[in-house]
């Protein structure tokens, strides 16, 4: 048992200690495909979870799928927070990109910005 939750923080732990020794990397001509909202059902008290879920793509070589909350999703847009702003406007607009920073292992976007 000890050994199975070692592994498991581990397990966690590993792409967040690589990420912090690499850095982000940076994409440009990012673009989204395939943003949707949908519900996870949950078993517990705390109810159901809506998520927004979207790829975003670049011919250099980025395939990250992304979740987020929608309630967190939502409260970025509305503060006007990097990255959620350029995300959607990309996930939006077909054609449009924007550039993006990502810790690789982790797959967390760190900042977003228009590039056209």
């Amino acid at each position: 048992m000890t050994g199975s939750v070692a592994w498991r923080g581990y397990s966690y732990a590993a792409p967040a200690l690589a990420d912090s020794r690499s850095g982000p990397v940076r994409y440009e001509s990012v673009s989204c495909d395939g943003m949707y909202r949908a519900v996870k059902h949950t078993n517990d008290d705390a109810g159901d979870i809506e998520y927004v879920s979207m790829t975003l793509t670049s011919p250099d070589g980025l395939d990250l799928p992304v979740r987020v909350a929608s309630a967190e999703f939502d409260r970025g847009l509305r503060a006007h927070d990097e990255p959620y702003v350029p995300v959607m406007d990309a996930c939006r607009a077909e054609g449009t990109t924007i550039g993006i920073s990502v810790y690789q292992h982790a797959g967390i976007v760190v900042d977003a910005w228009k590039t056209n």
